[in-house]
């Protein structure tokens, strides 16, 4: 595993447009989860967006700290919007801090799609911003569910914060070009991996 150091860390801008179609694939694959009358959660990665974008506009509620979410959320009709609050991050483009942790011990979150910088097999999920570190931690505890959106690239990388176990993760959805050995660790390490297909 490599190390990927602090000094390469990326905005959200600069993140949202590497690996776009393997994003828009797990994203895809994802999307089939949302249902009505549930509470999700999602992080400022820009898979979890990618994702989002795709919402439609049911009665279900979202419990997000990423301005984009919640900008892009905003102008639907039925779906309950709750922002975690706290000082806004430019870099990052989300909220910390503030009483975001109390916001989610609140609610009852059934289900969290995040993604990480790097996924090792031994240490779990990182990333690479010590407050998102953080509040991933905490979504990672508080939801019933946890979705890992990971695409390959970040498969056997670690960056510097770890927020989460293997075991606390519920599923993992990443892309056709993930190595099929790294896949199988995962898997023989009881994980569920779901291989999503690139979406024309």
């Amino acid at each position: 595993s490599s190390l990927l150091g602090t000094t390469e860390l990326q905005s959200f801008t600069e993140r949202s447009t590497i690996q776009v179609d393997q994003k828009k694939a797990i994203a895809s694959a994802a999307i089939q989860q949302i249902e009505p009358g549930m509470t999700y959660a999602f992080d400022s990665s820009t898979t979890a967006f990618e994702m989002v974008c795709s919402l439609p506009d049911l009665n279900y509620r979202v419990v997000t700290n990423a301005y984009a979410v919640l900008h892009h959320l905003a102008r639907m009709e039925r779906v309950e919007l709750i922002s975690t609050g706290g000082r806004y991050h430019p870099k990052t483009q989300t909220f910390n801090g503030g009483d975001s942790f109390g916001t989610l011990h609140r609610h009852n979150i059934n289900t969290a799609f995040i993604s990480c910088v790097g996924l090792d097999t031994r240490r779990g999920a990182s990333e690479g911003f010590e407050a998102q570190a953080g509040f991933k931690e905490t979504l990672v505890k508080m939801a019933e569910k946890v979705v890992l959106l990971v695409d390959s690239s970040k498969l056997g990388e670690r960056s510097e914060y770890f927020f989460s176990k293997l075991q606390d993760i519920s599923s993992i959805i990443t892309d056709k070009d993930a190595p099929s050995s790294f896949v199988s660790e995962l898997r023989s390490l009881g994980c569920k991996v779901t291989i999503a297909e690139c979406v024309d």
